[in-house]
C-alpha cells in the first residue's frame, strides 16, 4: 500500500506533465519512468503502490494500460498552483473524506477507531497508549489517517481531528447506517460553512457600500480555500481607506440553526489575539442547505478574546490543556 500521500502529488505530476496538461491518457509505463526521474525528498517508493491507491479512489483511472485523471484528481492538480510535492491542506481535505468512506478502507477505519473513547472536554475522540487497549486494524491505514489529518497526535494521545468528529461517530456504529447517509453527515457540515463563508462575503460588501465604500467593497475577498491556516476567512475593510490596505479579517460560523455555538481553534485564538480589534468573529445562523440562504443578520464579535472570553454570557468548553514541565527531568525523576 502506498506510504506516503505526497506521492499523489508525484503521480499527478508526472501524468499532467506526459500529457502536455491536456489530461490526455498517457502510458503507464512512461508514468512510473517520470516519476523515477522526479527524485523528491531523496524518496524512490514503489510507484505502482501509489498507482493501485489512486484508481481505488478514483484519482487516476486506468484505460488499457494508459493512465487518465480523473475529476477528484483535477481538483487535486487545481489545489496545488506550485506543482509543490508535499500534499497541501485544501488537498488533503478533498481526499480525506472519499478515504474515510471508501468501501475498501472502511472496515479498517472501523477497527481503528474501536479503543478511542468520547472525550467531551475535547469534544472528540481520543485515544491513549496509557488506557491499556491496544489499537486493530491496519497499520499502513492508520497511518494515512494521520497523514491526511483525519488523527492528529497530542503528546500520547490521538485525537479525531474536529472536521471528522461527525462521520467517525457514526462510524462507531456504521453498520447501521449506509455510506450514502455518512456522506450526507460529513458534506452537511462542510455545506454549511462555505454557504455561511459566501453569504457573510456579500453581506460585507453592501455594509461597505451602504457607508460609499464602493471600491473597498469589490475587494472584500474569502480566502479560506486559499489559506486554511491563516486563522481567518475573509478579508474585509471597516471602512474607506485610503491605501486600500485590509483592516477587517473575519472569521466565519455558520449553523442550521439560530443557536450562538461554534467550534474556535487554537490557531484562530492565537491569531484573533495578534490581531486585537482588526480580527472579527461574524456568526451566521438559520443557513438553509436547499436555498443556500439564510434569513438572518450575521452576528458581529470584534476582538473575541476580550468580548467573548471572560463574558458571562457565554459558556465556554475548552478542548484540553498543553503542559509543558520546564525543568529537565533528571535520574528518570
Amino acid at each position: 500500500m502506498m506510504q506516503n500521500i505526497n506521492e499523489i502529488n508525484r503521480l499527478l505530476l508526472a501524468i499532467s506533465e506526459l500529457s502536455g496538461h491536456k489530461n490526455n491518457a498517457v502510458p503507464e509505463s512512461a508514468v512510473i519512468r517520470q516519476c523515477r526521474n522526479i527524485v523528491l525528498m531523496g524518496s524512490l517508493p514503489d510507484h505502482k503502490d501509489t498507482i493501485d491507491f489512486c484508481i481505488e479512489l478514483k484519482i487516476i483511472r486506468r484505460e488499457k494500460n494508459r493512465l487518465k485523471v480523473e475529476f477528484l484528481g483535477r481538483n487535486l492538480l487545481d489545489a496545488n498552483p506550485s506543482k509543490n510535492y508535499e500534499f497541501t491542506e485544501n488537498q488533503k481535505n478533498l481526499v480525506a473524506k472519499e478515504f474515510i468512506l471508501h468501501k475498501e478502507f472502511l472496515k479498517e477505519i472501523s477497527k481503528i477507531i474501536i479503543p478511542f473513547n468520547a472525550n467531551e472536554e475535547r469534544g472528540t475522540f481520543v485515544w491513549s497508549h496509557s488506557d491499556g487497549i491496544p489499537i486493530e486494524g491496519n497499520r499502513d491505514i492508520l497511518n494515512l489517517m494521520l497523514q491526511f489529518g483525519i488523527l492528529e497526535k497530542d503528546g500520547f494521545l490521538l485525537l479525531v481531528n474536529q472536521k471528522y468528529v461527525s462521520v467517525i461517530a457514526n462510524l462507531r456504529g456504521f453498520e447501521t447506517l449506509s455510506l450514502k447517509k455518512l456522506r450526507e453527515i460529513l458534506d452537511k457540515k462542510i455545506e454549511v460553512g462555505n454557504i455561511a463563508e459566501d453569504l457573510i462575503v456579500l453581506y460585507e460588501r453592501k455594509r461597505l457600500e451602504s457607508i460609499e465604500a464602493i471600491e473597498e467593497s469589490k475587494l472584500v475577498k474569502k480566502i479560506s480555500n486559499l489559506n486554511v491556516s491563516a486563522g481567518y476567512d475573509i478579508v474585509s475593510f471597516d471602512a474607506k481607506s485610503s491605501d486600500l490596505k485590509y483592516d477587517r479579517f473575519i472569521e466565519a460560523k455558520g449553523s442550521s440553526n439560530n443557536l450562538i455555538s461554534f467550534d474556535w481553534s487554537n490557531n484562530e485564538m492565537k491569531v484573533a489575539k495578534n490581531l486585537g480589534q482588526k480580527y472579527w468573529i461574524y456568526f451566521l445562523g438559520g443557513v438553509d442547505l436547499k436555498k443556500k440562504s439564510s434569513i438572518e443578520h450575521p452576528t458581529l464579535f470584534q476582538d473575541p478574546i476580550k468580548t467573548i472570553i471572560g463574558n458571562s454570557d457565554f459558556d465556554l468548553e475548552y478542548s484540553g490543556l498543553k503542559v509543558k514541565y520546564k525543568k529537565s527531568l533528571e535520574n528518570g525523576k
